[in-house]
Protein backbone atom coordinates (compact mmCIF):
# COMPACT_ATOMS: atom_id res chain seq x y z
CA UNK A 1 0.00 0.00 0.00
CA UNK A 2 1.18 3.74 -1.19
CA UNK A 3 1.37 5.34 2.34
CA UNK A 4 0.33 9.14 2.86
CA UNK A 5 -0.30 11.94 4.97
CA UNK A 6 -3.31 13.69 4.46
CA UNK A 7 -3.76 16.87 6.07
CA UNK A 8 -7.06 18.24 7.79
CA UNK A 9 -8.54 20.71 4.82
CA UNK A 10 -8.31 24.56 6.55
CA UNK A 11 -9.19 27.30 5.00
CA UNK A 12 -6.19 29.28 4.28
CA UNK A 13 -2.32 30.03 4.96
CA UNK A 14 -1.05 28.92 9.16
CA UNK A 15 -0.58 32.17 11.34
CA UNK A 16 2.44 34.20 10.83
CA UNK A 17 3.28 33.30 14.44
CA UNK A 18 3.62 29.50 13.45
CA UNK A 19 5.84 30.15 10.70
CA UNK A 20 8.13 32.54 12.55
CA UNK A 21 8.21 29.62 15.42
CA UNK A 22 9.39 27.27 13.17
CA UNK A 23 12.35 28.84 11.51
CA UNK A 24 13.64 29.73 14.86
CA UNK A 25 13.89 26.07 15.33
CA UNK A 26 10.55 24.61 16.63
CA UNK A 27 10.30 21.58 14.45
CA UNK A 28 7.02 20.52 15.79
CA UNK A 29 5.64 24.26 14.63
CA UNK A 30 6.78 23.25 11.29
CA UNK A 31 4.86 20.06 11.20
CA UNK A 32 1.88 22.53 11.99
CA UNK A 33 2.82 24.67 9.54
CA UNK A 34 3.53 22.41 6.36
CA UNK A 35 0.05 20.53 7.54
CA UNK A 36 -1.95 23.86 7.47
CA UNK A 37 -0.27 24.41 3.96
CA UNK A 38 -1.48 21.29 2.91
CA UNK A 39 -4.54 21.43 3.79
CA UNK A 40 -4.98 24.86 2.44
CA UNK A 41 -6.62 26.40 -0.82
CA UNK A 42 -3.76 28.56 -2.24
CA UNK A 43 -2.08 27.23 -5.16
CA UNK A 44 1.54 26.77 -3.86
CA UNK A 45 -0.09 25.18 -1.08
CA UNK A 46 2.04 22.13 -1.48
CA UNK A 47 5.36 23.62 -2.20
CA UNK A 48 5.26 25.35 1.00
CA UNK A 49 4.18 22.21 2.59
CA UNK A 50 7.29 20.78 1.40
CA UNK A 51 9.44 23.57 2.56
CA UNK A 52 8.23 23.43 5.90
CA UNK A 53 7.83 19.34 6.48
CA UNK A 54 11.82 20.03 5.17
CA UNK A 55 12.89 22.49 7.92
CA UNK A 56 11.15 20.57 10.28
CA UNK A 57 12.71 17.52 9.31
CA UNK A 58 16.18 19.01 10.14
CA UNK A 59 15.06 20.44 13.20
CA UNK A 60 14.70 17.13 14.69
CA UNK A 61 11.12 16.46 14.22
CA UNK A 62 10.06 13.03 13.38
CA UNK A 63 6.65 13.31 11.96
CA UNK A 64 7.68 16.30 9.67
CA UNK A 65 10.31 13.49 8.18
CA UNK A 66 7.44 11.57 7.72
CA UNK A 67 5.57 13.94 5.75
CA UNK A 68 8.69 15.04 3.26
CA UNK A 69 8.85 11.21 2.58
CA UNK A 70 5.33 11.35 1.28
CA UNK A 71 6.09 14.11 -0.59
CA UNK A 72 9.05 12.51 -2.48
CA UNK A 73 7.48 9.81 -3.25
CA UNK A 74 5.15 11.00 -5.83
CA UNK A 75 4.87 14.20 -8.05
CA UNK A 76 7.54 16.14 -9.79
CA UNK A 77 9.56 15.52 -6.91
CA UNK A 78 9.24 12.62 -6.88
CA UNK A 79 12.67 10.31 -5.59
CA UNK A 80 12.04 7.19 -4.54
CA UNK A 81 15.73 6.90 -3.07
CA UNK A 82 15.60 10.04 -1.01
CA UNK A 83 11.72 9.38 0.34
CA UNK A 84 13.13 5.80 1.41
CA UNK A 85 16.12 7.60 3.40
CA UNK A 86 13.71 9.81 5.00
CA UNK A 87 11.38 7.48 5.79
CA UNK A 88 14.23 5.40 7.86
CA UNK A 89 15.24 8.39 9.62
CA UNK A 90 11.60 9.08 10.36
CA UNK A 91 11.23 5.72 12.02
CA UNK A 92 14.88 5.38 13.83
CA UNK A 93 13.38 9.00 15.33
CA UNK A 94 10.32 7.28 16.66
CA UNK A 95 7.66 7.52 14.04
CA UNK A 96 5.05 5.10 13.95
CA UNK A 97 4.02 6.36 10.12
CA UNK A 98 7.72 6.70 9.10
CA UNK A 99 8.23 2.95 9.92
CA UNK A 100 4.95 2.27 8.33
CA UNK A 101 6.56 4.16 5.32
CA UNK A 102 10.25 2.54 5.54
CA UNK A 103 8.56 -1.03 5.98
CA UNK A 104 6.43 -0.01 2.04
CA UNK A 105 9.85 0.82 1.07
CA UNK A 106 11.79 -2.35 1.56
CA UNK A 107 8.66 -4.56 0.69
CA UNK A 108 8.41 -3.19 -2.85
CA UNK A 109 12.02 -2.32 -3.06
CA UNK A 110 11.38 1.49 -4.11
CA UNK A 111 14.52 3.48 -3.52
CA UNK A 112 16.28 0.62 -1.61
CA UNK A 113 16.95 -2.87 -1.60
CA UNK A 114 13.65 -5.02 -1.22
CA UNK A 115 14.02 -6.36 1.72
CA UNK A 116 10.60 -8.37 2.56
CA UNK A 117 11.73 -10.00 6.04
CA UNK A 118 13.41 -6.64 7.66
CA UNK A 119 9.65 -4.89 6.10
CA UNK A 120 7.80 -7.52 8.31
CA UNK A 121 8.76 -6.14 12.13
CA UNK A 122 8.11 -2.80 10.85
CA UNK A 123 5.14 -2.64 9.87
CA UNK A 124 4.31 -4.74 12.99
CA UNK A 125 6.13 -2.17 15.17
CA UNK A 126 4.06 0.41 13.26
CA UNK A 127 0.78 -1.43 13.05
CA UNK A 128 1.26 -1.88 17.40
CA UNK A 129 1.78 1.53 17.73
CA UNK A 130 -1.88 2.55 15.79
CA UNK A 131 -1.37 2.91 12.33
CA UNK A 132 -4.06 1.47 10.32
CA UNK A 133 -2.17 1.30 7.25
CA UNK A 134 0.70 -0.95 8.56
CA UNK A 135 -2.17 -3.55 10.32
CA UNK A 136 -3.66 -3.55 6.45
CA UNK A 137 -0.90 -4.51 5.00
CA UNK A 138 0.27 -7.38 7.64
CA UNK A 139 -3.21 -8.52 6.70
CA UNK A 140 -2.45 -8.47 3.10
CA UNK A 141 1.20 -10.14 3.56
CA UNK A 142 -0.07 -13.11 5.56
CA UNK A 143 -2.95 -12.95 2.90
CA UNK A 144 -0.85 -13.56 0.09
CA UNK A 145 2.29 -15.35 1.52
CA UNK A 146 4.60 -13.19 0.20
CA UNK A 147 7.79 -14.91 0.96
CA UNK A 148 9.06 -15.77 3.52
CA UNK A 149 6.08 -14.46 5.56
CA UNK A 150 3.96 -17.33 5.58
CA UNK A 151 0.31 -17.50 4.52
CA UNK A 152 -1.77 -17.62 7.50
CA UNK A 153 -5.47 -16.65 7.47
CA UNK A 154 -6.15 -16.22 11.39
CA UNK A 155 -3.45 -13.87 11.64
CA UNK A 156 -4.35 -11.94 8.52
CA UNK A 157 -7.47 -11.31 9.75
CA UNK A 158 -6.56 -10.05 12.96
CA UNK A 159 -4.17 -7.91 11.38
CA UNK A 160 -7.51 -6.67 9.34
CA UNK A 161 -9.84 -6.64 12.21
CA UNK A 162 -7.43 -4.19 13.78
CA UNK A 163 -6.95 -2.05 10.92
CA UNK A 164 -10.80 -2.08 10.61
CA UNK A 165 -11.04 -1.03 13.88
CA UNK A 166 -8.90 2.01 13.53
CA UNK A 167 -11.02 3.23 10.76
CA UNK A 168 -9.90 1.72 7.58
CA UNK A 169 -12.71 0.92 5.80
CA UNK A 170 -11.36 -1.73 3.25
CA UNK A 171 -9.83 -3.52 6.28
CA UNK A 172 -13.34 -3.93 7.22
CA UNK A 173 -13.91 -5.58 3.89
CA UNK A 174 -10.82 -7.42 3.58
CA UNK A 175 -11.95 -8.73 7.22
CA UNK A 176 -15.32 -9.83 5.84
CA UNK A 177 -13.26 -11.51 2.66
CA UNK A 178 -11.01 -13.42 5.01
CA UNK A 179 -13.95 -14.91 7.26
CA UNK A 180 -15.82 -15.36 4.23
CA UNK A 181 -13.43 -17.60 2.35
CA UNK A 182 -13.16 -19.84 6.08
CA UNK A 183 -17.10 -20.65 5.27
CA UNK A 184 -17.61 -17.74 8.29
CA UNK A 185 -20.96 -16.46 6.59
CA UNK A 186 -22.54 -14.75 9.76
CA UNK A 187 -19.21 -13.28 10.89
CA UNK A 188 -18.30 -12.44 7.24
CA UNK A 189 -21.93 -10.52 7.22
CA UNK A 190 -20.67 -8.16 10.50
CA UNK A 191 -17.35 -7.21 9.08
CA UNK A 192 -19.30 -6.14 5.47
CA UNK A 193 -21.23 -4.45 7.29
CA UNK A 194 -18.82 -2.09 9.26
CA UNK A 195 -16.73 -1.50 5.77
CA UNK A 196 -20.30 -0.62 4.38
CA UNK A 197 -21.10 1.79 7.45
CA UNK A 198 -17.83 3.34 7.00
CA UNK A 199 -17.90 3.86 3.32
CA UNK A 200 -16.89 1.03 1.42
CA UNK A 201 -19.14 0.25 -1.72
CA UNK A 202 -17.84 -3.38 -2.22
CA UNK A 203 -18.48 -3.85 1.39
CA UNK A 204 -21.93 -3.02 0.88
CA UNK A 205 -22.00 -5.24 -2.21
CA UNK A 206 -20.78 -8.30 -0.41
CA UNK A 207 -23.61 -8.20 1.91
CA UNK A 208 -26.10 -8.27 -1.10
CA UNK A 209 -24.34 -11.00 -2.61
CA UNK A 210 -24.76 -12.87 0.89
CA UNK A 211 -28.20 -11.67 0.49
CA UNK A 212 -28.47 -13.97 -3.10
CA UNK A 213 -29.47 -10.20 -4.62
CA UNK A 214 -27.71 -9.20 -8.00
CA UNK A 215 -25.07 -6.95 -7.97
CA UNK A 216 -23.56 -5.17 -11.02
CA UNK A 217 -19.73 -3.67 -11.50
CA UNK A 218 -18.85 -1.37 -13.45
CA UNK A 219 -15.09 -2.24 -15.93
Amino acid sequence: MFFFVFAVALAGPPAAEIEQSCRSGNGAACLTAANQWQGSSEVQGHVRAREYAALGCTYGDAESCTLQASHMSFGPEKNLAESARLYHLACDRGSARGCGGWASALERGEGVARDVSAAWPLYKKSCDAGDRFACYDLGRLHTSGSAPIPSDRAAAFEYYRRSCDMGFDDACLRAGDNRKSAGDSATARTWFTKGCQKGSSLACDRIKELDGKPVYYEY
